[in-house]
């Protein structure tokens, strides 16, 4: 079940779709940020928030980004993760796109200093990728040549 889309869907149709027949509406709701919010307590929406938490910060900045170091030619430090980040997996890089939207939400809910870090990392790392293409500033975890590959449907 998606908690988050509820609360989504009920803020978009509160705050941000007013009645039709009211052409002056007031909402009484105020969105609230993320940092502002912390959920205690046992509830299962607390213990999803924490489990999602846990594994953000098991993730490991070097394996998230190695096909984006290998590509950019710069040391590929440790493994790479399997699945979507698997060298081979023509959607590696995927996973971290991802990574970094959850992980800068929990980030946000937590006010988790391992998982700022992690993300501050990751960032890091992707910088110097970009940096490595020099004036083109491609960053990808896959050469460009993949991209002419799909558009000339092979």
């Amino acid at each position: 079940f998606d908690f988050k889309n509820v609360k989504n869907r009920t803020l978009e149709a509160a705050v941000l779709r007013p009645p039709s027949h009211s052409k002056n509406f007031e909402s009484p709701l105020t969105p609230l940020s993320l940092h502002d919010v912390r959920l205690t307590g046992t509830s299962a929406v607390a213990r999803a928030q924490a489990t999602n938490l846990q594994y953000l910060e098991m993730l490991q900045p070097d394996r998230l980004v190695w096909s984006f170091r290998k590509q950019a030619g710069l040391p590929a430090v440790g493994e790479p993760y399997s699945g979507w980040e698997h060298p081979g997996n023509e959607l590696r890089g995927h996973f971290v796109g991802h990574y970094l939207s959850a992980a800068a939400m929990a980030w946000a809910a937590s006010g988790s200093a391992q998982l700022k870090e992690n993300m501050e990392e990751v960032v890091r790392v992707l910088e110097r990728c970009q940096l490595s293409a020099g004036e083109s500033g491609y960053l990808s975890a896959f050469p460009e040549s993949l991209f002419d590959r799909y558009e000339n449907h092979q």
